[in-house]
């Protein structure tokens, strides 16, 4: 089997594994990387093996990229000081007590290489832990931090692990040095972003062309990460802060069409990647373990529990430190959360699952790189043990301490849905004495507009809950449309529409469906 048939079925067992991991209530990534580990052992299988050095390049920027441009700048901002201590102070502190754990216990490991262990496997990857808290319904606030933190912990990582590689390869390592580097590095990312986000955003409120436009967003991630990486600043950050930007700017595109094409596209190119590189660490373990013959099972072992927990008692210890008012982190502003409950702040806690971050920044090790092979290693070990030990675990804990299911006011949707309602009913009611608008078109529609405000306000009086009203409205329509749907298709069989007909048809049929399951 060719290395290109072994990626097509890998495509193909992603698929399948993700299917069978909703079916049965398991994060997938968890599933992927088991998936991918028995793909690996099977016999005929050839290695893939990516180069190192387009790790970054082709994995990371869109998955960036994809995650701010789905963050919500307001709630970033409300939760910033415990996003900031996760994804700035914990990372820090764990590459540190990695690092020193690494030196310690593995005989002839340097400094620099283990601070590159520690840097590789101190960001937390949040797409196991939010797929779990989405599904249980957990608070908006512990999602936001979660999805925070992962957002821009990266940046503090890689930043941190291109300085312990660079000290490693060369074995030259200066403190006041590393900490200019850092912050160059971090400002000039910074900068860039800031001017390519705006760049792309003029860019795109001015294409036309769906297909163009959707081009723009592919390769925008990715030139960014290039330009800054080439000036010698974080493409981490840089790629970040272009999709802040970028997210702020797309809703204003003129076009619903090029929206709806765009977000599809991205819904499936960023599962189609997410999925592939989770398979990719069960699959490329074989190899690992081939590069770690000459040490022994137990002294491996050993390693492997020894570094998983202190990764993961050092997010334990950083969110119970700063978590307490009666310390000196919280009273000096390292606040994990200003307003997390003690059952929140578990859960966040717990959840630190390592996975595509961690795994693209150890195969992209320099081959020259002192202890690479073992670094490597136990960079899966951490991920194999946090994404399937806690990952399997976070849902019985958050059912066990009752934080699933909740359901929180949708005050603010509400106000929305009420406010855009009445602004259309307002211009419908500039427009009616227009010759263009036919009375009878103003008519149903402001009879539309009149039922809707009524059952928003039904919904309003009711805290934010479903009403019996609201309900009822919801399931007649979807029985509409699942009458005009049926019609639609007989009227095909019968040869009495063409299917560019039926298409037009169904399209506005799945619009209207969507829409409902909106409301």
């Amino acid at each position: 089997m060719s290395e290109i048939e072994a990626l097509l079925l890998l495509m193909s067992a992603t698929t399948l594994i993700v299917a069978v991991a909703r079916g049965i209530g398991i994060p997938y990534p968890i599933l992927l990387v088991l998936g991918g580990l028995a793909i690996g052992f099977i016999p005929g299988i050839p290695s893939i093996h990516l180069d190192p050095d387009y790790i970054f390049i082709l994995i990371l920027p869109p998955i960036l990229q994809s995650a701010a441009f789905l963050t919500p700048v307001r709630d970033l901002r409300a939760e910033i000081r415990p996003i900031l201590s996760l994804s700035v102070g914990l990372v820090l502190i764990t590459t540190c007590a990695v690092a020193g754990m690494a030196h310690w216990i593995v005989g002839g490991l340097s400094w620099p290489s283990a601070f590159v262990l520690g840097a590789v496997v101190s960001p937390p990857d949040a797409v196991a832990a939010t797929s779990v808290a989405e599904r249980l319904r957990l608070p908006n606030r512990v999602v936001r931090i979660l999805e925070g933190e992962s957002l821009l912990n990266d940046a503090t990582a890689l930043v941190t692990y291109r300085v312990a590689v660079t000290a490693a390869v060369t074995g030259a390592f200066s403190l006041p040095h590393a900490l200019g580097d850092f912050a160059l590095a971090a400002a000039g990312g910074g900068l860039i972003g800031l001017v390519a986000g705006w760049l792309i955003v003029q860019l795109l409120l001015r294409t036309r062309d769906g297909s163009v436009l959707i081009a723009i967003s592919l390769l925008a991630p990715y030139g960014t990460y290039l330009v800054a990486e080439h000036l010698g600043a974080s493409g981490v950050l840089a790629v970040v802060i272009e999709g802040l930007l970028m997210g702020r700017g797309y809703f204003r595109l003129t076009s619903a069409r090029t929206r709806m094409q765009s977000l599809d596209f991205w819904d499936m190119f960023i599962f189609l990647l997410n999925g592939f590189v989770f398979i990719l660490i069960g699959v490329q373990l074989p190899d690992v373990l081939d590069g770690v013959a000459d040490q022994q099972w137990p002294t491996l072992v050993f390693y492997a529990v020894a570094i998983s927990l202190t990764a993961i008692v050092a997010r334990i210890g950083w969110v119970v430190l700063t978590s307490d008012p009666r310390t000196l982190l919280r009273q000096h502003g390292f606040s994990c959360s200003t307003e997390a409950s003690r059952r929140e702040l578990i859960v966040i806690a717990w959840a630190g699952m390592r996975g595509v971050v961690s795994l693209a920044a150890a195969l992209a090790l320099p081959s020259d790189l002192p202890g690479r092979d073992l670094i490597i290693f136990l960079t899966f070990a951490v991920i194999l043990a946090t994404l399937v030990g806690q990952g399997l675990t976070l849902a019985p804990l958050i059912r066990s301490l009752g934080l699933g299911d909740q359901v929180e006011d949708d005050h603010e949707e509400l106000y929305a849905r009420l406010a855009i309602t009445r602004a259309a009913r307002n211009r419908l009611d500039q427009v009616a004495d227009e010759e263009w608008a036919l009375r009878e078109v103003v008519a149903d529609l402001a009879d539309h507009l009149d039922q809707r405000t009524h059952r928003l306000r039904t919904r309003e009086d009711a805290n934010g809950s479903l009403d019996d009203v609201s309900a009822a409205f919801h399931r007649v329509r979807a029985e509409l449309i699942d009458a005009e749907m049926a019609e639609a298709f007989r009227l095909r069989d019968a040869g009495r529409i063409n299917d560019t007909t039926l298409r037009k048809i169904q399209r506005e049929l799945d619009i209207e469906r969507l829409r409902l399951e909106h409301l």
